[in-house]
């Protein structure tokens, strides 16, 4: 999490590796070393409470810290809920916000919360509707920017409702400007709220303090199966290891409440307040790991120990320590992560590790689970779980009311047989088994990134804890694979 350590540690990137996969199948005992990223991986957050709370926290540290209008104070986000999907593109300057095709093509677009028109669209970006900044994010996607921001991750998402209000608010006020000038007030929010030094400030525009007062509210505990998964990697001598960009008393609040006070003994090593991507770089200067002791940091260290827990660091010399560990000149890592810009492209790209990527749309928008002669659809969550292929996964009645967004459509694709004719898949987590012909190619920019880096993608960790080890989990290199346990319904519609 850590965005006020992110926000400052921002680096360039050396050449980056072949991406290119040959793998077909991936099978977990094949790994000398398993990873996991905190947030939204091996923690799960209750998206419903998480959301209101932290739209409620940037609202009041803009009203009351940089002067704007009260009625953002008023808002209740039960009515902006539906605006809220990964992947969207905010551009600053226009106040605009934009879901992209794999080729830039704007497949839709809205102006603050207000839907925008085809019309509307080639009047503001040209005939083409092509995004002018596309080549920019697609030759680098985990790159921040003053005139546009990509939210991808589940902190993210509230502060994109915070945006678009502020436009809905000017231009109600002011009517609508050349230019909007908000984005270094979110960023200035977004250091406040997140940063790591505001753990122990009790004041309820902080983040940590609404959390720490009601943490039940706002994290689910660990399932035991999860937690049994995990040590049994430990005891076939895999090396086990957690890296996460959360400081170390965040993170010590989450797993003692979400697993207990001997989470550590999960791991062979602990690294928090990583800074990824940043701790991916690989040019000098090299930031040292620092030792924990406690909740405090003791210094920088020269060699990695087993048993150990961290702050900060660097690929380097923890591949280094994942050597020793395996007795292994090139140790096979999986990694499993949720952000594209802090865990997949980075891990991927300049770290030459496979991810599996923890991706929860799969789940609000419902998958495709038989995979005999004919394909059926498994529903989202108004669905019995029964129907379900994995045994004993309770699909979560409340996901699809935050994931699922009517105005903007799947997070996978957007149906359109030509581009000047956009068609919606239509998810209202309330169909019946559908037959199907195949699936379709996913064709939103995130989606496709999705594709790109991930060896396969996962709705939870609870989906694949009772898997053997040796399950061979289809690649997204197979045309049909990628997926587990089935593919997003929408690619199926």
């Amino acid at each position: 999490m850590a965005y006020g350590a992110q926000c400052v540690r921002l680096h360039a990137f050396a050449t980056s590796k072949n991406t290119t996969r040959s793998l077909n199948m991936a099978r977990l005992r094949d790994y000398d070393c398993i990873g996991f990223d905190l947030d939204h991986t091996f923690i799960q957050y209750r998206l419903d409470n998480l959301y209101p709370m932290i739209y409620s926290c940037f609202a009041q540290v803009l009203v009351k810290e940089r002067g704007y209008d009260c009625s953002l104070l008023e808002d209740d986000f039960e009515d902006f809920k539906d605006f809220c999907l990964k992947g969207l593109v905010l551009d600053t300057k226009k106040g605009n916000i934009l879901k992209l095709g794999v080729d830039g093509f704007i497949l839709r677009a809205s102006h603050g919360t207000q839907q925008l028109t085809r019309k509307e669209i080639t009047d503001c970006y040209g005939e083409q509707c092509i995004w002018p900044k596309f080549n920019i994010l697609k030759e680098n996607p985990i790159q921040h920017s003053n005139v546009f921001r990509v939210f991808e991750n589940y902190f993210d998402l509230p502060v994109l409702v915070i945006c678009a209000r502020i436009v809905d608010i000017t231009d109600k006020k002011f009517g609508k400007p050349e230019g909007y000038n908000f984005w270094p007030d979110i960023i200035f929010s977004l250091r406040k709220i997140f940063n790591p030094s505001s753990f122990n400030i009790d004041k309820k525009e902080q983040y940590f303090y609404n959390l720490k007062r009601n943490i039940s509210k706002f994290v689910k505990p660990s399932p035991e199966k999860i937690i049994n998964w995990i040590k049994s990697m430990k005891e076939t001598k895999q090396t086990v290891f957690l890296l996460t960009n959360s400081d170390i008393d965040y993170t010590n609040l989450l797993m003692n409440y979400a697993v207990g006070k001997h989470w550590p003994e999960m791991f062979d090593m602990v690294v928090c307040a990583a800074g990824k991507p940043g701790f991916f770089k690989s040019e000098e200067p090299l930031i040292k790991f620092h030792e924990l002791d406690g909740e405090k940091e003791v210094g920088p260290v020269q060699e990695l120990q087993e048993n150990k827990m961290y702050s900060k660091g660097n690929h380097k010399d923890l591949t280094i320590f994942l050597q020793k560990q395996t007795d292994l000149d090139m140790p096979k890592v999986l990694y499993f992560g949720d952000s594209i810009r802090s865990d997949l492209y980075p891990s991927v790209v300049f770290g030459d590790w496979n991810v599996v990527t923890v991706l929860e749309e799969m789940e609000s928008e419902g998958m495709v689970t038989c995979q005999d002669q004919q394909d059926c659809l498994e529903d989202g969550p108004k669905s019995k779980k029964a129907r379900l292929s994995v045994q004993d996964i309770e699909i979560e009645s409340c996901k699809e009311e935050v994931l699922l967004s009517k105005q903007w459509g799947s997070f996978f694709v957007h149906a359109d047989t030509c581009q000047d004719k956009i068609i919606d898949c239509k998810l209202d987590g309330d169909h019946d088994l559908v037959k199907t012909s195949g699936r379709k190619q996913i064709n939103t920019f995130w989606g496709d990134l999705i594709q790109k880096y991930s060896t396969f993608v996962i709705p939870r960790l609870d989906f694949i804890t009772e898997l053997s080890p040796d399950h061979a989990f289809e690649a997204f290199s197979l045309s049909k694979g990628g997926f587990y346990p089935g593919s997003p319904k929408s690619l199926h519609l």
